[in-house]
């Protein structure tokens, strides 16, 4: 566990997602990922006790963004902390620190 200066924290946080291929694209070029960045090298440091509000438009990374921090999945490159946990190798323990509720399907498909 890190000292808790701050709720959550993220380092250079990023999420990228590989695209499906068509039958013809993964003959054309069958060794090129192509690939989304749905979250890129996010930086942000929340106090304890702080408000704050996640605002973008559709497609903007704000599901990947709070699914990462719930550790439902994990970064492809950066780390975060909440809590003072790891969420990479103490996802347990961030679990068990936060409340998380939703009534969106996609994240209830978990």
């Amino acid at each position: 566990m890190k000292i808790l200066e701050y709720s959550i924290e993220t380092y250079d946080l990023t999420k990228k997602f590989a695209l499906q291929k068509g039958f013809t694209d993964f003959l054309m070029h069958p060794f090129r990922k192509d690939e989304i960045t749905a979250v890129e090298m996010v930086n942000i440091k929340i106090g304890k006790g702080e408000l704050f509000g996640i605002l973008g438009p559709n497609g903007a990374g704000k599901t990947t963004f709070i699914k990462i921090l719930c550790t439902l999945i994990l970064p492809t490159e950066g780390t975060a902390y909440v809590n003072g946990y790891n969420i990479a190798e103490d996802s347990g323990k961030v679990r068990e620190s936060i409340g998380f509720i939703t009534t969106d399907p996609e994240f209830l498909a978990l």
